[in-house]
Order: structure tokens, then sequence, then C-alpha cells
């Protein structure tokens, strides 16, 4: 199948993440201006090392071949009396994303335990942490990249003056323009993403032969086409031919019906919502299924008997295009969304209560993420 490198979206408040990252360092602001460098690519500091402050590292690997990327971190606390200094990341760590590793009924992507708890060696976190090795003018260590995902990488040192469970954050310092240091981000995309040639289709309109629900395009539509004079051209074999081996699909999601565009010739919501307007992440739009037979309103083109449908034939067009060596590519617009987005099975389990399901709307039971 098709490889994907997959990263967990969570939307939350500036304040409220303000506020998990805080108790996630739990530093004291010492007042020390640390240092922490990173060269890129390197198993040695590099002439074109850059300050881990709000800054980001991008690779590239083949994670299925077992390629890597190094990356050398070299941190200077500026302090004397040091004990330890160590790295903290997550780097390859997406797998425990999902975890609780402190029970506390919160996955650790969402808020990981705090960092003082965790020490170095500890594998059963999100985040890890790894002693440095003392050199001259700091410390350094060396870590590999192998795993896609986005990930964060800061550093923290103890002094020998300094309590048990003490720890200095890098992030708990400000820079020279009085701004909190922010981690540095490491991004490791597949190594393919460098040839990807787009080809960009909103599947329902790609094949439509004009624009009614009976004439509308279709995911049993793309994988061969209309027959030849039936309408537009498009199938995976003539995508191959000029020269794409990807396809970017505009958000297939259903969507919502509150808050639709009025038309100003009827003076009525348009039929069909924006597809950014997204109710529901993890299902299909009915109207993309060809067996779906569309009803007379939009609500009723909005069924779970239609959703599954979808589904299959979106899950039979992937089979096809992984078949024809064509990349496929979501547009998953997860800072965007209907009024009337839906809770899903994911956000019943995070925010669901005794009296709500996952068809409930997320504004009736949990109205904060509009604030």
């Amino acid at each position: 199948m098709t490889k994907y490198c997959q990263s967990r979206a969570v939307s939350v408040c500036r304040s409220l993440a303000a506020l998990v990252v805080l108790e996630f360092w739990a530093g004291t602001l010492s007042g020390i201006a640390s240092s922490l460098r990173v060269s890129a690519g390197s198993t040695t500091r590099s002439d074109r090392e850059v300050e881990a402050d709000y800054t980001t590292s991008h690779f590239f690997v083949n994670e299925v071949a077992g390629e890597s990327v190094p990356i050398t971190l070299f941190f200077d606390p500026q302090a004397l009396g040091v004990q330890t200094a160590e790295v903290f990341t997550n780097l390859n760590r997406r797998d425990r994303a999902t975890k609780d590793a402190n029970h506390d009924g919160i996955e650790d992507g969402i808020k990981p335990p705090p960092g003082n708890n965790i020490p170095a060696g500890d594998d059963n976190n999100y985040f890890k942490a790894f002693k440095m090795k003392l050199v001259s003018g700091g410390y350094q260590l060396t870590l590999q990249a192998s795993r896609c995902g986005a990930y964060r990488l800061t550093a923290r040192f103890r002094l020998n003056s300094d309590p048990p469970g003490t720890w200095h954050w890098y992030g708990a310092e400000s820079n020279g323009q009085g701004i909190p240091k922010r981690d540095h981000a490491i991004v490791v995309s597949p190594g393919s993403a460098r040839s990807l040639q787009l080809y960009e289709v909103n599947p329902l309109t790609m094949l439509a032969t004009g624009t009614t629900p009976d004439q509308r395009g279709t995911f049993g539509d793309l994988t061969n086409g209309l027959p030849a004079g039936k309408g537009p051209r498009f199938s995976l074999a003539y995508l191959k031919s000029l020269g794409c081996n990807t396809i970017w699909l505009q958000p297939i999601h259903p969507r919502g019906l509150a808050a639709r565009e009025t038309d100003p010739s009827t003076n009525q919501p348009y039929e069909l919502g924006s597809p950014y307007a997204v109710k529901n992440f993890f299902e299909v739009m009915p109207l993309l299924a060809k067996a779906f037979s569309p009803a007379s309103t939009a609500a009723a083109n909005d069924s779970a008997v239609g959703r599954t449908q979808a589904m299959k034939e979106f899950q039979d067009f992937m089979r096809a295009a992984d078949s024809a060596g064509v990349n496929i590519m979501l547009d998953a617009p997860f800072n965007h969304s209907a009024e009337d987005v839906e809770l899903a099975a994911a956000g019943q389990k995070y925010w669901g209560n005794g009296g709500s399901s996952a068809a409930a709307q997320i504004r009736g039971v949990e109205a904060r993420f509009f604030w």
C-alpha cells in the first residue's frame, strides 16, 4: 500500500497551549542564557549550525529502507558547577503519542508528563532524555532522525548544588529580544516527497458532466475515467501520461450545513457548502460514491449508508492508485471546520459525555472549541 507519514494534529487555543508548555517544562526562570546549537545532517559541529531557538531542521529519509540522517547538538549551559546536561526530545517517537504513560487520562501527544519527572534513558514516555558528552566548551550529542514526523527538541542541565528533581531548561529562558525561547523543530519527510509531481483534483467536479447531482464526479469514475466522448478526460492512466505521480485531493469529507453562503438568486443556502467546512474528518462525503443515489435535500444527501458507500469507493480508489504507482495526498484542513462539525468517535472519547454520541455536534458538547 502507499506509504504515509502521519502526524497527529491537535487544535488548542494559544493560551491553553502556553499553559501546557509551562507545565511540561516545569523549569525555573534562572536568568542563565544558555546556548543550544544544531548541526543538521552532520555527525560533528558544522559551520552551518543554527541556534535551536525557534528554528527548524528538515530531513528526508526512506523510512522503509531504514535510512537515517544525523543531527548533532552542542549545548553550552554558560554556568559553573554543571553536574549533567541532556537533550530532551520526542524525535522518532511518534508511536508513543497516543500512550498515557503517567495515567492522567490524557494521551501524551496532547499533554506530555512533566519533563522533570523523566530521567535520562527512560524509554517509557513520548519524550526521552539523552545524556550529553562533556566536550571542550560544553556538551555534545549526535542523534539519528529515522522516522517520519514532526518533532520538538530542547536541552536541560543540573547544577551540583541543585536539589533532586531540579532542572534548568533551555525553553525556560528568554532570548536576546526578551522573548521566551522556543524548542527546535525537526521535520522528517519521506524521501519520495522530493520527486512529487502533483495534480490537484476536486473529485466531485473533476469528472462532472453537468451541475445536477446525478452528473457529479465520483471515486468510482476517477480510476478508469469516463467512456470516450462522454465527459472530461481524466483517469489514473491519463495522470501518469502527464508525468504526474501524485494526486492532491481537495477535502473529501462530509460538508457542514450550518452557515452556508446564500445564493443571491434564490436567497437560499447553496446546495453544497464549502469543502473546507468539514463536518466529520473521519468520513467520506456520500455524493462521492457512484453507488449513492442523491436525495432531494442537502441533509438527506449525508446519510450513514451513504458515508459507508463512499468510504468503500474511496478505499477501492486508493488500492487502484497504489497499483498504478500513484500517491494520494489528502487535504485535511484540521484548522477548519463547519459550525455543525461532529465529535466523531475520537471526539466522543476525549470530550463526550453520557448524553452525547459520535454524531453529536461539538458546539453542543464542548463549545470552548469555538471561542
